[in-house]
């Protein structure tokens, strides 16, 4: 991976570091966190880029605080796919001699990254990803701080959408337009916090200029 791409994932690292103020084992925030990260895990990703992918999540993580969650859903090809990997981590509200829990805690996720890191998918699904990110927040304490942080390229490869060769991406105007008819029939995020981390690919480097573009629009 070229030098510029991994600043790129090291800047990715910094953003997600600083979505958590917390100072040692004690939260500044009232609320605990529910934080949805989002791996893109597909063969577009090259295997370095995928792995600096992994540790941005894991170095994310150990900035949590106690009663804060973690969710994994690795961007794949298949909702059962993907399914099969999905992460689940909660820091417990009180505390353990050595905070063996917390070390224990980010010891089984840097092993399920390291698993899910072993069989890159073919396709990546990222609105399916997302659409499980809705359904896994929804279902988590009402009062807790909802956050979604995705790690990817952004080009859908998947059953039914290919950002490589939609028309519907050949524009920024025609992204856009599209981006917001998707978006009024799929789950609504309206109340998440969402933060966006752009990863360098094999697959955006195919592609046009005029596509990036509408793909970055959209």
């Amino acid at each position: 991976m070229k030098a510029e791409s991994m600043v790129q994932v090291v800047l990715c690292l910094v953003r997600f570091s600083l979505l958590f103020t917390v100072t040692g084992c004690e939260s500044t925030h009232e609320s605990a966190l529910h934080v949805v990260f989002l791996p893109d895990l597909s063969r577009s990703i090259d295997e370095q880029t995928r792995r600096a992918s992994a540790e941005a999540v894991a170095g994310a993580s150990m900035r949590l605080a106690r009663g804060d969650a973690i969710t994994v859903i690795p961007i794949t090809g298949a909702v059962a796919e993907t399914l099969g990997n999905v992460g689940r981590f909660q820091f417990r509200a009180k505390r353990e001699a050595f905070d063996g829990d917390v070390v224990e805690t980010l010891a089984a996720q840097r092993a399920q990254l390291e698993t899910m890191l072993t069989s890159p998918s073919d396709r990546s699904e990222i609105l399916d990803a997302i659409a499980l990110a809705h359904e896994e927040l929804s279902g988590s304490d009402a009062a807790s701080l909802k956050t979604v942080a995705i790690l990817s390229d952004f080009i859908e490869d998947g059953r039914v959408h290919s950002f490589a060769r939609d028309p519907n991406l050949a524009s920024t105007s025609a992204a856009t337009k599209f981006a917001s008819r998707l978006a009024s029939k799929g789950p609504s995020l309206r109340g998440f916090r969402i933060y966006l981390g752009r990863i360098p690919s094999v697959g955006a480097r195919a592609l046009s200029v005029a596509r990036q573009d509408a793909i970055k629009a959209f």
